[in-house]
């Protein structure tokens, strides 16, 4: 009676895809690399999806029109040449694309203000015044004294533009 029963077991245990070997319920090689084979696949999904994502814009072609707007605003107020303006526009567009990745690094952009510790808010001031920096001299090789003062100065003003509207958005 105790074989019938055990026979039985192995019966049903047949059905959910399990065997009993030396008493215990086991399932067979396949189905176990069936399990590894979906679970690998969920996890590939997963990874492209991520990937995907990530080459998403993480800012809106509004943003985006609004700061090539203020480059050119920035290269008529600083009454540029035709042949400056050449030499200038790569050394902006390089600037503007590496302050976007650092903010990017810190959460920033799509509309997200991530809240930032004091440790990351310094490092982050650090980063974008390297960026400042590096700019500036490379534009005081293009730009004569009083268009490179003009330009610190719109800088300047951006600068107190953007504290004024994160002071507002903190209220």
């Amino acid at each position: 009676m105790a074989q019938r029963k055990r026979g039985g077991d192995e019966r049903h245990g047949a059905l959910e895809g399990k065997l009993r070997v030396n008493g215990i319920m086991k399932k067979p090689i396949a189905t176990l690399w069936l399990g590894r084979l979906k679970f690998s696949l969920v996890a590939f999904l997963l990874v492209l999806a991520a990937a995907a994502r990530a080459e998403e814009p993480r800012f809106s072609e509004e943003q985006i029109d609004q700061l090539l707007a203020r480059v050119e605003a920035t290269q008529e107020r600083l009454q540029l040449t035709e042949a400056q303006k050449a030499e200038v526009a790569p050394i902006l567009e390089k600037s503007r694309e590496k302050r976007l990745s650092i903010l990017e690094g810190y959460g920033f952009g799509g509309g997200s203000k991530p809240e930032l510790s004091f440790r990351e808010k310094r490092a982050l001031a650090k980063e974008m015044k390297a960026v400042r920096g590096d700019t500036e001299k490379q534009l005081a090789t293009v730009l004569s004294a009083e268009q490179l003062a003009e330009y610190k100065k719109i800088q300047d003003e951006n600068r107190d533009r953007l504290r004024e509207r994160m002071k507002s958005r903190s209220r």
